[in-house]
């Protein structure tokens, strides 16, 4: 094998790297947004995608591409409709979410992506102040 061969090999390489890199980050964006139109339907089908744990799947697919802004995007998106509506979910389902978008929202440097973001942070905090008031009541 000769030196251009190597390097064309190599490009090869990277080019396929490239591509499943893209379609995993195409299918994850996709999976997000049909969780976001299941959850965003109502109480009872969120409830349903928490007892499936797509919030772990979804923390662990932004943890696997965290400098997607598009697939952030998505994820926050579906984060919301999945502790947005009332009665509010329960916040032990919704709360590993809370220190993973604190971490992104420092690399965050897209508007909308971070609005997104604070959405789904404020939610959380939302179910919790509520919890909150609960108990001293």
């Amino acid at each position: 094998m000769n030196l251009f061969d190597s390097q064309v090999d190599e490009i090869v390489c990277n080019v396929s790297s490239f591509s499943v890199i893209f379609q995993m980050i195409t299918l994850f964006k996709q999976a997000s947004w049909a969780i976001q139109n299941i959850a965003g339907t109502g109480s009872k089908y969120r409830d349903m995608c928490l007892e499936k744990e797509y919030v772990n799947k979804l923390l662990q697919m932004l943890e696997r591409f965290p400098n997607s802004n598009g697939l952030r995007n998505s994820i926050s998106q579906a984060m919301v409709a999945l502790c947005y509506q009332k009665p509010y979910p329960d916040w032990e389902k919704i709360l590993p979410a809370l220190p993973v978008f604190q971490k992104h929202i420092s690399t965050i440097d897209s508007p909308e992506i971070l609005e997104n973001a604070l959405w789904c942070i404020g939610c959380i905090a939302s179910i919790v102040f509520s919890l909150i008031d609960l108990i001293t009541n």
